[in-house]
This record gives structure tokens, C-alpha cells and sequence, in this order.
């Protein structure tokens, strides 16, 4: 391979395992006599997993048990100052009944480090409702309580920590998530639309710290503001969507790698709050319908594209670099032919522009474009079908993710982890 696509062969040695997990769960609905409905969902999931079991010099085990519950209920048909109103009131909270993560010496057996998340939960009350304002206008509101608590404490560890963070970190943190949406029919066949909106994004308890490091940062829920507007809807053989939006986005969580992979250490990731950022594009979508006959045989042309533009505001130390691991452009489409019969037939394309790989944008992981087509046949009954998958057909080099770092300082290193060279799978598919 290329220079920019040797990824770190340690970090691919990483390799994962579960002994198998479990979900249990449960949805009732009740409807009232006005057709209101109550629904109540439990849920029960266990999933275990062992990193770095097969080479890794400290393997880890990690378990980890959440329970849910879930209320809603749902009113349809109501009237708001003589307008036609749905409504919605929602409960839910998802607690760590039992999480930790434990390393070990694969070469005496004896714990290198245990950290218990234990109690850490999301809880979250939401209002909902959509009011017709007139023949063409809707309005759409809402307003959610959040709760956030996180618990993250190193047990027993046999390291010591030298730093400045301590060994646990305990929090519980509230805020309000408002949104406004507005809805205009602007023909009957284009829809104009705009939003408002908060969102609450808290780091999932690994992110604190688990074996690699002795101490626990004291990571805190990520928060944005976001505006967005756009159109969609279609005409003759054209339909598609537009929307444009911008985020201003306080404490995002970002993630870097500190320490690389080795033959005889895990690859480190430590994740932090960014000083403030701004998330801001376009999101395109545009089908055609190129060609159909009386048998219903087709020709159709499928489109995406979005434009990422992620940046610092204002950093001291990055002032407003672009923020690293995402495409500023990506575009895809699939050109189809499929019969009534049920054979069909497409030439896909994915394009990325490049993008950087650290946050000091010092260097960039190459542009590319892969090719892919697929062939198959779809029963009448739509319950089954076969098919030939043919990716990277033209063996394209490329790199298809990559770490993130502080400072490259331009130079080519192991943090690209190369795409799928060119590869055909068959199958068969069953729908229940």
C-alpha cells in the first residue's frame, strides 16, 4: 500500500469479541375511549465484551447491563383556540444497573485495573405538539427536561496517577431542550420548512476514562443550538429534498488519539469538551424516474450530496480550523434498472473530498472514488430475493477513516485505515 494508506497494525490487532448479548423487550399499548393511546416499554439489555482477547498484553472485559422504561401517550384530533391539535407527553430513563470495565496481565492473570460506571443514567421528560394554523401552515413545538447523570470510579488500579484529574468523577446535570418547527405547503406538490432547536448530547461513560490512564476526566454533556430551513417535494420524474443548516455547538465532545497501537499496548483515546464550535452545510437528495414503460420495467437515477463545514470558533490554540475525520464534500448515486418481473440491475458511485486528520490541519487523507454494481432478482412476493454485490471495481486505493491527532506537523503517519480493495459477495435474502 501507499505510504498515506499503512494503517497502524496494532490497531488492527485490536480485535473484539462477545460472548453473546441479550435484549429483552417489552411494548404495550392501551387506546382510551377518545383513541388516545398509552404506551409502556421495558427493556432489558446485557451486552458483554472482551477487547483486545487474542493479543493484547492486557486484555479487557467489560460488562455492561442497562434497563429502560419508556411512557407515552399520544392524543390525535384535539382542538388549540379552535385548531386542529396532536399532542404527546413522554417519559424515559435508561439506567447502568451494572457497568465496569476490568484489564488484567494476560501473562500472570492478576488485575491491572478495575472502573466501575455503575448508577450512571439518562433521564429525559418530553411535551410535544403539532397545531394547523390555517390550510397550509402547521406549527410544531416542544420542550424536554433532561437529566444526566454520570459515575465513573477507578477501584482499583496499579498505575499511579501523577496528573492533575482525579480517580472518580460523580455528576448529576440538568437542562431544557426547546424546539420550534414551522411547516408551509407551498404548492401541492413543495413543502417549505424551518426549525429551531436545542439537543443535549451527554458522553457515554467510557468516554470519562476506563483502563488505559489512571485518573477520570470530567467529561460533560455536549449542547448545540441549531437553525435549519428547506424545501422538498417533487415534480413530473423529479423529487428531492434541500436543507441548509448551522450549529453552534458548546463543549463538543471530541476525540483524539493519544497514544498509537503497538505490539505490546492498546491504542489510547482520550475524549475531551472543545472550546466552542460551529456545525453548519447542506444536506441535497434528488431522485428521477428516467424511464418507465406500460410493464412497469424502469430506469431511475438516485442523488445525494452534503456539504460539511465543521470548524473551531475562535480556539486559542486552533483558532477556526476545520475540525478533522469528516469529508467537506461527499456525493453518492445509484443508477437502476429493474423490471416488473422482479430482476434488477444498478452501477453505484460514492465520492469523498478530502479532509483532515488533525486538528492543528497539517495534513489530509486523499479524495477518492469508488465504483460498485449489483445485480439481483426480487421474488413478486417481495419475501425473498438473491443477489451479486460488486464493490471497489476499480480496485481504488483509498482511505476510508482515519484517527484524529493533535498536530501531524504535515507529516505522513499510521493513522489511515485503508477502504475495501475490490470484492464480490452473494446472498440471499429473506423477508418475514
Amino acid at each position: 500500500l501507499p505510504p498515506f494508506l499503512q494503517a497502524d497494525q496494532g490497531a488492527l490487532r485490536i480485535i473484539r469479541k462477545k460472548d453473546g448479548s441479550t435484549l429483552l423487550g417489552s411494548k404495550t399499548t392501551y387506546t382510551f375511549d377518545d383513541n388516545a393511546k398509552l404506551e409502556v416499554g421495558l427493556g432489558y439489555n446485557d451486552y458483554p465484551l472482551l477487547n483486545g482477547w487474542r493479543y493484547s498484553a492486557t486484555p479487557q472485559d467489560w460488562r455492561s447491563t442497562d434497563l429502560n422504561l419508556t411512557l407515552r401517550y399520544l392524543r390525535t384530533g384535539d382542538t388549540f383556540l379552535g385548531l386542529p391539535s396532536d399532542s404527546s407527553v413522554t417519559f424515559s430513563t435508561t439506567r447502568a444497573w451494572q457497568a465496569d470495565v476490568k484489564s488484567h496481565f494476560r501473562n500472570t492473570g492478576n488485575t491491572q485495573q478495575k472502573t466501575d460506571y455503575t448508577g450512571s443514567r439518562d433521564t429525559v421528560f418530553s411535551l410535544g405538539n403539532e397545531l394547523q394554523l390555517g390550510e397550509r401552515t402547521w406549527l410544531s413545538s416542544g420542550l424536554s427536561w433532561i437529566d444526566i447523570k454520570r459515575k465513573a470510579d477507578i477501584q482499583y488500579t496499579t498505575a499511579v496517577n501523577t496528573s492533575e484529574f482525579p480517580s472518580g468523577v460523580e455528576y448529576s446535570e440538568y437542562d431544557l431542550a426547546p424546539r420550534l418547527g414551522l411547516r408551509y405547503q407551498l404548492t401541492p406538490e413543495f413543502e417549505l420548512f424551518g426549525n429551531v432547536s436545542r439537543s443535549v448530547d451527554p458522553p457515554v461513560t467510557w468516554q470519562l476514562g476506563s483502563t488505559g490512564i489512571p485518573y477520570i476526566r470530567d467529561v460533560r454533556p455536549q449542547k448545540a443550538n441549531t437553525l435549519e430551513f428547506g424545501i422538498r417535494g417533487g415534480h413530473g420524474i423529479f423529487d428531492g429534498s434541500l436543507t441548509v443548516y448551522r450549529s453552534w455547538v458548546h463543549k463538543e465532545l471530541l476525540s483524539v488519539v493519544v497514544r498509537p497501537a503497538s505490539a505490546t499496548e492498546d491504542q489510547l483515546i482520550a475524549t475531551s469538551n472543545a472550546s466552542p464550535t460551529i456545525h453548519q452545510g447542506i444536506e441535497a437528495g434528488l431522485n428521477a424516474l428516467l424511464w418507465e414503460n406500460q410493464n412497469g420495467d424502469s430506469i431511475a437515477l438516485r442523488q445525494a450530496y452534503t456539504y460539511n463545514d465543521f470548524h473551531y470558533r475562535n480556539d486559542p490554540v486552533f483558532g477556526d480550523n476545520q475540525l478533522p475525520g469528516l469529508p467537506r464534500q461527499v456525493y453518492q448515486a445509484e443508477l437502476q434498472y429493474r423490471q416488473s418481473a422482479g430482476f434488477y440491475a444498478q452501477l453505484n458511485a460514492r465520492a469523498a473530498s478530502s479532509y483532515y486528520v488533525d486538528f492543528a490541519n497539517t495534513l489530509g487523507a486523499p479524495s477518492y472514488v469508488v465504483w460498485g454494481a449489483k445485480v439481483g432478482y426480487e421474488a413478486p412476493s417481495k419475501k425473498w430475493e438473491v443477489f451479486v454485490d460488486a464493490r471497489n471495481l476499480t480496485n481504488q486505493h483509498y482511505a476510508t477513516a482515519a484517527n484524529t491527532t493533535y498536530d501531524a506537523k504535515g507529516q505522513d503517519s499510521a493513522n489511515f485505515f485503508p477502504g475495501d480493495p475490490f470484492n464480490v459477495t452473494t446472498g440471499v435474502a429473506f423477508h418475514f
